[in-house]
């Protein structure tokens, strides 16, 4: 059973995985060999699976190999393929990234790589997924960024200046796309983006240079701002060849921002956390 399966990124893209299929639970628990509530706890990160077990899920669902590397090592797994993939290749860097994203803590880390795939997460940002219910549409089999900013209703409704948001996103992917020998994923990452309602207006209007530094959050009950961070670096991977990751978080901007944060963690019933903002 994997250590790594209270990770809400394995649990949602399986279940995205699954869904795109269009796949009952019942059809892919029979195939698998499982109950339909098992399968069922398993995408909702409550129980754990074996390898072997899953295995049989992804033969059921017809995944491609990068999709079920990825979600192997999701679920805490080593990759199947020969052919190292961006979660792996984490073992490289001088540091042990998910310390990293833990040192954010209460507030919420992850890691992206260039073309905005979410790598991992720290424990706020799992649960932030998990009590809002976010699901995260993948490219290239893996969770990203943008694609959920774009495309998850909730998100948009929450987000007040959502536009901005978007706009940042994507001016940064296109320096991204100036910079990469092979500017062809992030060219299809943008056309993806844009099949989204709203987006191509928001791109109406020129991002301003420095990027979308804060974001506006909240309901008609509570609103919060929060101010966005990112520091990036490259890590070596095959042939000598580097790659450009982000580590991001999102600080409160002010004390009633503070206040709406903790709320959601008091909510979450994340004691520890909420004991570090006291």
């Amino acid at each position: 059973m994997s250590k790594y399966m209270g990770n809400v990124l394995f649990g949602a893209s399986l279940r995205k995985c699954r869904k795109q299929r269009n796949y009952s639970q019942q059809l892919v628990a029979a195939g698998a060999g499982i109950s339909s509530r098992h399968l069922s706890f398993v995408e909702c990160n409550k129980a754990g699976v074996s390898r072997k077990t899953l295995l049989r899920i992804f033969d059921v669902l017809e995944l491609s190999v990068s999709q079920e590397d990825m979600l192997l090592q999701l679920a805490g797994f080593a990759a199947s393929s020969a052919a190292s993939n961006h979660l792996n290749m984490l073992g490289l860097l001088p540091w042990p990234i998910q310390q990293v994203l833990d040192m954010y803590s209460p507030y919420p880390a992850y890691l992206l790589d260039q073309h905005l795939n979410i790598l991992s997460v720290n424990k706020v940002s799992q649960l932030y997924l998990e009590y809002f219910s976010v699901e995260l549409p993948l490219f290239e089999g893996r969770p990203n960024l943008l694609l959920s900013i774009t495309q998850h209703d909730s998100l948009k409704r929450y987000m007040f200046n959502w536009e901005d948001v978007v706009r940042s996103m994507v001016w940064r992917l296109r320096l991204q796309a100036q910079q990469a020998a092979d500017p062809e994923p992030f060219e299809r990452l943008e056309r993806e983006a844009f099949a989204a309602d709203g987006v191509r207006d928001a791109l109406r209007v020129e991002p301003n240079v420095h990027g979308c530094n804060n974001i506006f959050v909240g309901s008609d009950e509570m609103n919060a701002e929060f101010t966005h961070i990112t520091s990036s670096f490259y890590a070596s991977i095959d042939e000598g060849q580097s790659t450009n990751y982000f580590v991001e978080s999102f600080l409160p901007s002010n004390g009633d921002s503070i206040q709406t944060f903790t709320k959601y963690l008091v909510d979450m019933s994340c004691a520890p956390e909420v004991e570090k903002l006291c």
